[in-house]
């Protein structure tokens, strides 16, 4: 099945025999670690370092990201690890469109789009769901409408940070169809697209809006945008929420000042909201409550003991 979903692509981008016989590689081996081996050779034999590059400077800097957040070194280098992997789905997207000195067209743009799933299938079964998620919903927008359309805390946590990581770094760099952009302008572009859709998850973009302005030591961004920025990262995340016009996509979540996430359900028997879930800014459950079946009688002692998570969304 894996073959026959990316030969179509192949077929299409004049590396088919490379793309083949990686294919066939991977298809051999079993384990995690020789995948890993075989798909980092495979970006020398492909010649796609700048993708790689790309892939190293993201990887430094949702790993800078997560260590600014809170997050320990053990956890900011499991980061950098799957990041590094990111775009791998990448091998199979055709170099004229890689390098094209120009926007993609609609049609090529619904190639780029599958990368993202390519690389996940490359990664394989064997691969950490940590790594997998990344690979396959770093493109996610918070507010809804990436490429597979998950919306809010249903998008991974580590790819919520990673997202953040792969725009900035796009805008930044150089490519064949735009100049190198200031840190300024970067910035501000980013904070201008959040502002059109929720971009990206309110509290981590605060995060590392922070996180740069504090790493600007040659004045690159100027005194009335550092006051602009500084002024974003001081307000309230749920502010980012207030124009969103469906706020029932975000299944009850509420975010805190402190990035501390909260659900809550309306409970018509009570017909109050009732706090469901709690978890830290990092990600860590601190409360859920479990739904338990009405108790009368003999039931009692079941329903103390058969209980059911609610369905939530997962970090």
């Amino acid at each position: 099945m894996l073959s026959q979903s990316h030969a179509a692509v192949l077929a299409q981008s004049g590396q088919y025999d490379l793309g083949m016989d990686l294919l066939s590689r991977l298809q051999r081996v079993t384990t995690y670690s020789e995948r890993l081996d075989i798909l980092e050779e495979a970006e020398e034999r492909f010649g796609q370092l700048a993708v790689r590059d790309h892939a190293l400077r993201v990887a430094d800097r949702a790993r800078e990201l997560a260590l600014h957040c809170g997050f320990d070194e053990a956890y900011a280098n499991r980061l950098y690890n799957a990041t590094r992997l990111h775009d791998v789905g990448k091998l199979f997207m055709p170099m004229q469109i890689l390098e094209k000195n120009g926007r993609p067209t609609d049609d090529e743009h619904l190639i780029i789009r599958e990368h993202a799933r390519h690389g996940g299938d490359l990664l394989g079964p064997s691969a950490p769901e940590f790594v997998v998620n990344i690979a396959r919903y770093h493109h996610e927008r918070y507010g809804g409408g990436g490429y597979n359309n998950l919306v809010g805390e249903n998008i991974p946590l580590e790819a919520r940070l990673v997202q953040i990581a792969d725009v900035y770094d796009a805008l930044r760099s150089k490519r064949a169809y735009k100049p190198e952009m200031p840190e300024e302008q970067v910035v501000d572009i980013m904070l201008k697209s959040h502002g059109e859709g929720v971009a990206f998850d309110p509290y981590l973009l605060r995060r590392f809006v922070d996180m740069r302005l504090a790493a600007d030591h040659d004045r690159q961004i100027s005194p009335e945008k550092a006051e602009l920025f500084s002024a974003f990262v001081k307000s309230h995340p749920k502010d980012d929420l207030r124009n969103v016009s469906d706020r029932s996509i975000f299944d009850g979540w509420e975010i805190s000042a402190d990035g501390q996430r909260r659900r809550k359900v309306f409970d018509e028997t009570i017909n109050y909201d009732v706090l469901v879930e709690k978890r830290d800014a990092l990600g860590a459950v601190k409360f859920r409550l479990h739904e338990q079946r009405p108790t009368a009688g003999r039931d009692l002692e079941e329903s103390n003991t058969n209980t059911a998570a609610p369905s939530v969304p997962r970090f």
